[in-house]
């Protein structure tokens, strides 16, 4: 049997480093680093190769790490886990670390705009919102490059890719569908351009996909429904994509989380919207949605949370979708905390786009201002 320890001894004390604080030894051998949130202060530094035969996690995510991840950690062949989120990490991603083919987690987000802090011992003060903790230098816009090209296609072993905040930009290649393994893939808050591949769709184990606030364009893919074991589909705020909201994703009986608010879709939202009992929070705003709003929507038990406001929805909201805030009212299940749509007169018609009794917050969709109903 393996014999696994942990260190909680001093680092560079006399002890052996395998009784170090957050060092983990299999038989004797360095096997696990986990430093997070422990306020380390410097650069990873090229000699981490050392540890290369036999490492197979590293956690030093949440710190007060900066400058550029060296080259030499895609030589760590044994490595797992590699998170080094939430630090302050600049520079383009090393292409050495697409060698490492057995990585099943990677997460290096939160690198742009991380307002943390940390003090030296003599006194000086690191600020991650800047490069190298300084703030004399430019501000950090994060890890840049085309991370997510072909070349991701060979980290197959991968289950959570995590790259929010940093400054990754380029196309999402098609290679993302080798990825089989994958079940978290957030790529938010980047640069990201081009269309959802259409072999995302091969991605049945992905429970998340995370890519708001990029530059994507184009439609979701046809076939969405395809990803069976999706949770979460959120592409709010890509202005640039376009398209109706395909029929299949109305398949996605898992799906709690429908976030496509802030793009330009258009459409109707179809009766088979029922079909997605477990939905929890659906943003629609700030699209080109028309038609009525499906009486079906109220099967939709879990819903607490509604955005439809600054569409071109008509008529009223049924009945059945109101008394999923009636619940609310006479229970302690909190249903809807958010319900908006464009129920306030119009500036221009004096009329409501949308008539709606049920509604926290109505707005008007020409003027974009809302109110709070009383």
């Amino acid at each position: 049997n393996e014999v696994k320890t942990v260190g909680y001894a001093p680092w560079l004390s006399e002890f052996n480093e395998c009784d170090w604080y957050g060092v983990t030894c299999v038989v004797g051998v360095v096997w696990g680093l986990d430093l997070a949130n422990n306020s380390v202060i410097g650069e990873i530094v090229p000699e981490i190769v050392g540890l290369r035969s036999n490492l197979v996690f590293l956690d030093l995510s949440a710190n007060c790490l900066y400058g550029t991840l060296p080259p030499e950690m895609g030589d760590l062949s044994s490595l797992e886990l590699l998170k080094l989120s939430s630090n302050s990490f600049s520079g383009t991603f090393p292409e050495d670390l697409y060698k490492l083919s057995k990585l099943e987690q990677m997460d290096l987000a939160h690198q742009y705009s991380n307002d943390g802090n940390c003090t030296r011992s003599d006194g000086t003060v690191v600020y991650l919102m800047y490069q190298k903790g300084d703030t004399e230098n430019m501000l950090n816009d994060g890890i840049e490059g085309a991370i997510l090209d072909d070349r991701i296609g060979g980290l197959k072993n991968l289950e959570r890719l995590i790259l929010e905040n940093n400054y990754f930009y380029g196309r999402i290649s098609s290679e993302i569908g080798k990825l089989k393994r994958l079940v978290y893939f957030n790529a938010a808050v980047n640069m990201l351009t081009g269309s959802l591949p259409d072999r995302f769709t091969e991605l049945r184990n992905l429970k998340e996909l995370w890519v708001e606030e990029n530059s994507l364009t184009g439609e979701i893919p046809i076939e969405v429904g395809r990803m069976e074991s999706l949770e979460t589909f959120s592409v709010w705020l890509n202005p640039n994509m376009t398209g109706t909201i395909p029929y299949s994703l109305y398949n996605l009986t898992k799906l709690q989380n429908l976030l496509l608010a802030f793009n330009g879709f258009s459409g109707t939202l179809s009766t088979n919207i029922g079909n997605l009992r477990r939905l929890n929070r659906l943003q629609l705003n700030d699209n080109n949605f028309s038609g009525t709003v499906p009486s079906e929507l109220g099967l939709c038990r879990d819903l607490e949370f509604i955005r439809l406001e600054f569409n071109e929805f008509r008529g009223s909201v049924p009945e059945q979708v109101c008394s999923l805030r009636d619940v609310a009212l006479v229970s302690d299940d909190p249903y809807i905390e958010f319900f908006n749509a464009d129920c306030l007169p119009d500036s221009i018609t004096s009329l409501p786009r949308l008539k709606c009794d049920c509604c926290y917050s109505c707005c008007d969709g020409t003027t974009k201002q809302c109110r709070i109903v009383d």
